[in-house]
């Protein structure tokens, strides 16, 4: 009886123990079936963000050529639109009698009035006139591209490009015309010194220029500035005195009511 038993507790230990491989077997044929899946799902993910990497660097630099092109055309018809407007101006003025115009910023002075900057009588043959064409000199292009920069606010361009025009063409008929643009250059980046002494270039050697009553009203607005107030008198009563039926004198006059004087 005991020898029966013990056989069937052997015979049921093999039984156990066979069984316990099998499932041990299954369970990591299982669980090498799950890696393999893991495995290729990460190979399809590394797959697909490697293709959305690629379309994103294909549309970053079709977005960076757009902003260029778009940038380059933006400023090709901006000179285009500029460019026209010189020539309509220019054409329109040429088709009626010349008549000056001047070319004023209204603003708030510092002392509380509201004033009119000068920038300086236009007319056709006033030599200001800054459409390009291809038959103008290398002086004529000088002054012209240095005066558009000044009225497109590209005040550094605007000045070193003057001074270059005054110094290469010393005889020319533009020179009062020079000296003033570059005086507004400076002043419209708060350089009043030399904004004066352009201005009071113009006063001393052009005093019969056009340009000669708005560069007293600058020098006095200079003067202010500095806070020399008894030159900025000098300079707008000379301007009474000297160019009484004046816009600028009006202006001077106004400046000079509020000074108290």
């Amino acid at each position: 009886m005991i020898a029966a038993l013990i056989k069937k507790i052997a015979c049921l230990g093999v039984t156990l123990a066979l069984a316990s491989g099998c499932y041990s077997t299954k369970m990591m044929e299982i669980t090498y079936a799950e890696l393999d899946t893991l495995k290729q799902t990460q190979r399809d993910l590394l797959a697909q963000l490697d293709s959305l990497n690629r379309m994103y660097e294909a549309e970053r630099e079709t977005r960076l050529q757009t902003n260029a092109m778009t940038s380059a055309m933006l400023g090709e018809l901006r000179y285009e639109i500029e460019t026209l407007s010189y020539r309509i101006d220019d054409t329109s003025q040429r088709t009626v009698a010349p008549v000056p115009i001047p070319i004023v910023v209204t603003r708030n002075d510092t002392f509380g009035s509201t004033v009119v900057d000068t920038l300086g009588p236009w007319s056709p043959d006033s030599g200001t006139v800054a459409t390009i064409r291809a038959g103008d000199s290398d002086a004529d292009k000088l002054f012209k591209g240095s005066y558009m920069d000044l009225t497109l606010g590209n005040y550094d361009l605007a000045t070193q490009g003057f001074k270059n025009y005054l110094v290469r063409n010393p005889t020319s008929p533009n020179l009062p015309n020079a000296h003033y643009y570059l005086g507004e250059s400076y002043y419209s980046m708060s350089r009043y010194l030399e904004a004066v002494a352009e201005y009071q270039n113009v006063i001393r050697v052009f005093p019969r220029s056009r340009f000669a009553p708005a560069s007293y009203l600058k020098a006095g607005f200079c003067y202010q500035r500095l806070e020399e107030s008894r030159l900025a008198e000098k300079s707008f009563r000379d301007l009474l005195a000297r160019h009484p039926r004046t816009e600028e004198a009006q202006q001077a006059q106004s400046a000079l009511d509020g000074m108290g004087g």
